[in-house]
C-alpha cells in the first residue's frame, strides 16, 4: 500500500523504550515528580514571557503604537504557548518534550526591516517561507549527524 503525503513528509514518532543518557536525571519516557515538573514548567513559562520583550522591541520598532504592541505581544505569546504544546504532544509534529518556542533576537532586525520597507504582508509571507524551509531541512539534519556528531571535543566543555 502506497504511503499518504502526510507519511512521507513527516516520519512517524519512533516506538518503544528509548534509553536515557546517563548525564540526565531523567529521560523521555520518565515521569518526574508533580513537584518537579511544575517548577519546571513556571521556570519555562516565566522564562518564556521575558523573552517575549522582543515582540515588544520589534512592535516599536515596527511603527505600532501602544495599542498595536500590545496585541503584537499578546499574539506572540499565543503562538509561543500553541507552539510549546504542539512540541510536548508525541506526535509527527511534536518531539514529545518540553521544549518551549521563544522568539529570538536573531531574526529582529530582519523582521522590522521588511516590515518598514514592504509592510506586514510581506513579513508574515517570509515568515511562512522560513517555517516551510525549516521544515524541508529538518529532513536533512538526521544525514549530517556523522559530519556534527552529537558530542564533539571542539564543543564540549568538561
Amino acid at each position: 500500500m502506497k504511503a499518504g503525503l502526510l507519511a512521507r513528509a513527516f516520519a512517524a514518532p519512533p516506538r518503544g523504550k528509548r534509553e536515557r543518557p546517563e548525564e540526565m536525571l531523567y529521560g523521555i519516557d520518565d515521569r518526574p515528580p508533580s513537584a518537579v515538573t511544575a517548577g519546571l514548567g513556571i521556570q519555562h513559562a516565566l522564562l518564556a514571557l521575558i523573552f517575549a520583550l522582543y515582540a515588544a522591541i520589534a512592535g516599536q520598532g515596527m511603527g505600532f503604537d501602544a495599542a498595536q504592541t500590545a496585541a503584537f505581544v499578546s499574539a506572540t505569546v499565543l503562538i509561543m504557548g500553541c507552539g510549546t504544546l504542539l512540541q510536548a504532544l508525541p506526535s509527527r509534529f511534536g518531539a514529545g518534550m518540553l521544549l518551549v518556542s521563544i522568539p529570538g533576537a536573531g531574526r529582529l532586525p530582519i523582521h522590522i526591516a521588511v516590515t518598514l520597507h514592504y509592510g506586514l504582508a510581506a513579513t508574515m509571507g517570509a515568515t511562512i517561507v522560513a517555517g516551510v524551509l525549516t521544515v524541508l531541512l529538518a529532513r536533512v539534519i538526521p544525514r549530517l549527524r556523522p559530519i556534527f556528531p552529537p558530542k564533539s571535543s571542539a564543543w564540549c566543555w568538561s
